[in-house]
């Protein structure tokens, strides 16, 4: 258990980026942009925090007071948060787009600014930007913003698919669902999650790359017909669980046809899980993530000190914090028993999925007699205390 918590957070994690608000490996960048310097080199994180929240509360100061702000809004206030969209602050610019998006009366004139505005912009000033645009996205939003794709990389790329996802018109799922098929490993998984967002009108969509080439592809489709719950689909996913020569397909097509209730699968999943090499492994626990049954759950759970290892990632672990919900009946059952290690495990993933209910059970774990168990109590409840900061 010397692996930092912190690791994990980022392990399971990787897909929350992209919020207006910034973070503390962004303190360098606040400084720049507000004209801080220290001769001390970096600025420690607790001045960094502190002047951040100074910079956001001046800013939201400023907002607030801008004549009209009331209900029903004055139009003034409108044309002045037009002009704050292009403010040199961050911090301004951040609230006046929050506040445009929050008007509902004039959303629909908020909306072409908004777009233009965001595709002028990088970095934190798009992600604010993005973030009001998908509260009044519509038509006019969704294609600028498949237009931009054609043309954007890397991280831009990440946030016009994420806000299009939240925007959530099947009218964009064309251009979003082409990026699941993307080599940047990134792009794929925010296509995955925008695809799952704009719901099952994507189907047809879909199925077509059940067939392709790459064995990649075929299992992030079957992963989003399956979490649809697609039963028109249960005879693709046994041609794939019993003809595919990847294994990954397989497992992935076997988890499917767990989500659809075939017990058989399951238990051809659960047997996987101690297979000889470590990536089938890893790839059986994603399909009994996919699963998500009681029986797939259970099995995650007596797997946990199986694939512990400091220098890897547990895959049992990660599989459970992506079932999310509906395992933490089991995880707050199984708390109190059994070795220390895996009863350190659990309260970390108690953690990770900030299960208040947990609470008290952690709390009773953080005075257990084994050092291991307290330590993943302790940090589980730090983190979660963390979170309603």
């Amino acid at each position: 258990m010397s692996r930092p918590f912190h690791a994990l957070i980022a392990l399971v994690a990787l897909s929350m980026a992209g919020g207006c608000r910034s973070s503390d490996g962004e303190v360098a960048s606040i400084a720049a942009e507000e004209g801080v310097t220290s001769e001390y080199g970096q600025i420690p994180p607790s001045l960094a925090n502190a002047l951040e929240r100074t910079h956001s509360n001046l800013a939201e100061e400023r907002i607030s007071g801008i004549e009209g702000l009331g209900s029903p809004p004055d139009p003034r206030a409108f044309d002045r948060l037009s002009e704050l969209l292009s403010d040199g602050q961050t911090d301004v610019m951040c609230e006046a787009a929050e506040a445009l998006s929050a008007i509902e009366s004039t959303r629909v004139e908020a909306e072409p600014l908004l777009l233009a505005a965001s595709l002028e912009e990088g970095g934190r000033r798009q992600s604010c930007l993005l973030s009001a645009l998908a509260v009044v996205g519509g038509d006019l939003a969704v294609d600028g913003l498949s237009a931009a794709l054609n043309d954007a990389e890397g991280s831009e790329s990440i946030n016009l698919i994420r806000t299009l996802g939240q925007i959530g018109r099947v009218s964009s799922a064309g251009p979003v669902i082409e990026l699941l098929q993307a080599s940047d490993e990134a792009v794929r998984a925010a296509a995955f999650e925008a695809t799952m967002s704009l719901g099952p009108g994507t189907q047809d969509q879909v199925r077509p790359l059940l067939s392709s080439d790459d064995p990649a592809i075929r299992c992030l489709a079957t992963r989003l017909l399956a979490e649809w719950e697609s039963e028109a689909d249960r005879d693709q996913f046994r041609r794939l669980a019993r003809h595919d020569s990847n294994p990954q397909v397989v497992l992935c097509a076997l988890g499917a046809l767990g989500r659809l209730g075939d017990t058989d699968a399951v238990d051809d999943l659960v047997e996987a899980l101690y297979a000889d090499t470590a990536r089938e492994q890893r790839l059986a626990a994603e399909g009994l993530a996919l699963a998500r049954t009681r029986v797939a759950i259970e099995a995650l759970i007596r797997a946990l000190t199986h694939f512990h290892d400091d220098s890897t990632e547990n895959a049992a672990q990660l599989a459970l914090v992506q079932i999310g919900a509906s395992a933490l009946p089991a995880l707050r059952e199984a708390l109190p028993n059994g070795p220390p290690l895996r009863r350190a495990l659990l309260a970390e993933t108690l953690g990770l999925l900030n299960d208040r209910t947990a609470i008290p059970a952690l709390e009773q774990a953080a005075m257990d007699n084994d050092p291991m168990v307290r330590r993943a109590a302790n940090a589980a409840l730090e983190y979660m205390q963390g979170q309603d900061r």
